[in-house]
């Protein structure tokens, strides 16, 4: 799950686009989103699990060394 906080209707918009735009895709490369839930302060999102944690996580460890490669291999899989 990931809880996103509402601080400002600016959040709450954000977040109800990225509902919204990952509704609309369905590959078998990009995580689903099953379900959305909307608290009076968070919006909690119920999306696909994988293994592996997030890649900003990954690229900013200081233990992480990122090669041209890497990085055209992550961004082909974005994309």
């Amino acid at each position: 799950a990931k809880v996103i906080k509402k601080q400002t209707p600016k959040d709450k918009e954000m977040v109800l686009l990225e509902i919204e735009v990952m509704n609309q895709l369905n590959h078998r490369n990009l995580i689903q989103l099953y379900a959305a839930i909307e608290t009076p302060h968070e919006i909690v999102l119920f999306m696909e699990y994988i293994e592996g944690g997030e890649l900003f996580e990954r690229i900013v460890d200081e233990d992480y060394h990122l090669t041209e490669v890497d990085t055209m291999v992550f961004f082909r899989q974005i994309c």
